[in-house]
């Protein structure tokens, strides 16, 4: 599902959400995904930005950008996979442990139905389950590749007011009952 956040009522986002995007850090190579963007959906405080790439040169553009515009550095993860920085308040990550095709497969390789949403500050794309399930406070399961990382998400969502469903409680225990080898991932944002 594409939504022209440039038009009708997708253009009423939140003023944090709007002064990141002014930055004009996004494009077709560039996406902003997740927990942004559900918590503009929801009216709700965003916690960070989180940018996914296309490819290295993107994730570079960007950051040499950011810091043009003064942002400070607080955390390079040694093995490349994401580096935070701050800029006038806003916590912006970028988050370069894979690359992506389209806002289609960077969606689709989400965990949690709400948080499955991506914008090239143009259009955004979503599915109908994540609408649903974002302004129901519902927590489904879309995948379950790191069972950690996962369970420590669902608590983080649990703790900001949503609720677990059955259906994805079963999910995950399925999944990790028929795991060989857990993942001890722990990234949580």
């Amino acid at each position: 599902m594409k939504i022209d956040i440039r038009k009708g009522k997708a253009r009423r986002v939140s003023n944090n959400l709007h002064r990141f995007l002014t930055l004009q850090l996004l494009n077709d190579k560039t996406w902003l995904a997740g927990g942004a963007l559900r918590a503009a959906l929801n009216s709700e405080t965003i916690s960070d930005y989180d940018l996914f790439f296309a490819d290295g040169y993107e994730a570079a553009r960007v950051e040499v950008e950011l810091e043009r515009l003064n942002a400070e550095v607080v955390f390079k993860c040694p093995q490349g996979k994401l580096t935070t920085m701050k800029l006038d308040g806003m916590k912006i990550q970028l988050i370069t442990e894979f690359w992506y095709n389209s806002m289609d497969q960077l969606i689709d390789s989400f965990d949690i139905t709400a948080c499955r949403f991506a914008t090239d500050g143009k259009v955004m794309v979503t599915r109908y389950s994540s609408i649903r399930d974002t302004y129901n406070m519902k927590i489904n399961l879309y995948r379950v590749d790191f069972p950690v990382a996962t369970m420590k998400r669902v608590a983080k969502y649990v703790e900001k007011g949503y609720m677990l469903t059955t259906k994805a409680a079963i999910k995950f225990v399925e999944t990790v009952r028929t795991a060989d080898m857990l993942d001890d991932r722990v990234y949580i944002d």
